[in-house]
């Protein structure tokens, strides 16, 4: 007859270990099942929206060759006026309520960018030697 063949000393005789393995895959499982449910959904904006945020409208565009003073365009704050001159001098004030003063007084070929805040109906007088360009944007 044959004797029962025995564990080594020290040696447990049953693992724990694929019970936690078990345990883990199912918490795991779980957890890929639920979250979507759970987590709030995240939605892209249109191709249109994208754009609308991060295209500037266009209020108004002047150009002129010397002095000038623009038809009134009415902004929210946010607005920029682009500006290029090819003559020997340019000054362009915003008038308006409020008025804003003199934003610009340059000479030479320039160009650049204003940003006034306020909102409001302006103009712009502009005085320049040789022709100019002006375009206001909303840009917020």
């Amino acid at each position: 007859m044959s004797k029962p063949v025995r564990a080594p000393r020290g040696t447990p005789r049953s693992s724990k270990k694929p019970l936690l393995l078990a345990a883990a895959a199912a918490v795991l499982l779980l957890v890929a099942v639920l979250a979507p449910q759970l987590l709030p959904e995240r939605t892209q904006p249109s191709q249109e929206e994208s754009a609308a945020e991060t295209t500037p409208e266009v209020i108004a565009e002047f150009e002129g060759e010397g002095d000038e003073r623009t038809p009134t365009f009415q902004v929210e704050e946010g607005w920029q006026v682009h500006w290029s001159s090819d003559g020997g001098s340019f000054e362009m004030d915003v008038i308006g309520d409020p008025g804003l003063g003199t934003l610009v007084t340059d000479g030479g070929q320039v160009s650049g960018v204003a940003s006034p805040v306020p909102a409001g109906q302006f103009a712009l007088d502009i005085r320049a030697e040789g022709p100019w360009t002006a375009r206001v944007l909303q840009v917020d």
